[in-house]
């Protein structure tokens, strides 16, 4: 029946010919060059329909044929870029693949691989939230591939740890300032509480329960998990 840019397209063509090809079904294939390999649950390939009304085998196996080597020569492009970017990657030289990964997403922008590669970039470039970008556009096009879903799970990691950095500075400035600040203490406490560092935030709580006995139970439930918190 030819290849598909997507699998929900694979199975909308299926399932209006399933009484001329009870025999078919949607595979998933593979295409390998050297160190790159892609792997399509949704290919990249352009969508290739055999009309129904009135085509002859003649007629389609004409149309596979001019549709083909266009389908091939941009695979093989995208194969080229990706093991350039491989390489850059390799060698520690992000913004060079990131750069080329820019143009490769300008020409080819519906395939999912690129935006995964951009994210990957991204995330050791430190732009998590851009990246968290990039892989969730992957996810878009290619909702089934696992790898995706895990990038948005590893940017969002690098966002809170990002920001939990950020809140534990301000808050020990604040405590710099002021020792006793309840609100510090107990926002540094749940911070750590989050981030699995019990031990630390056991003694913040220990200096909240003679200052502030209300903040400090509010602490210690985020410590024993015995509380739901929600950020307002």
């Amino acid at each position: 029946l030819g290849k598909f840019r997507d699998y929900s397209s694979a199975k909308a063509l299926l399932a209006r010919t399933r009484n001329v090809t009870p025999g078919a079904t949607i595979i998933k294939s593979k295409r390998a060059n050297e160190q790159v390999i892609s792997t399509y649950e949704k290919t990249s390939f352009p969508l290739i329909i055999v009309e129904k009304s009135g085509t002859s085998a003649e007629k389609t196996g004409q149309s596979e044929k001019n549709q083909k080597p266009t389908a091939e020569k941009q695979n093989n492009e995208v194969v080229l870029l990706l093991k350039d970017v491989s390489s850059q990657y390799g060698k520690e030289n992000y913004g060079k693949a990131a750069e080329l990964l820019r143009k490769g997403i300008e020409k080819w922008p519906d395939n999912p691989d690129l935006y995964s590669w951009y994210g990957a970039t991204l995330i050791n470039m430190h732009y998590p939230e851009t990246a968290l970008q990039q892989y969730k556009k992957a996810v878009e096009i290619s909702p089934d591939v696992p790898d995706y879903h895990a990038g948005v799970g590893i940017s969002l990691v690098n966002i809170y740890m990002d920001r939990a950095k950020e809140s534990i500075d301000a808050f020990k400035k604040a405590l710099q300032i002021d020792p006793n600040n309840v609100a510090a203490l107990e926002g540094l406490g749940f911070v750590y509480a989050s981030m699995g560092k019990k031990e630390l935030a056991t003694e913040l709580y220990d200096r909240l329960e003679s200052i502030d006995k209300a903040a400090a139970q509010r602490l210690y439930q985020a410590i024993t998990q015995e509380g739901i918190w929600e950020a307002r």
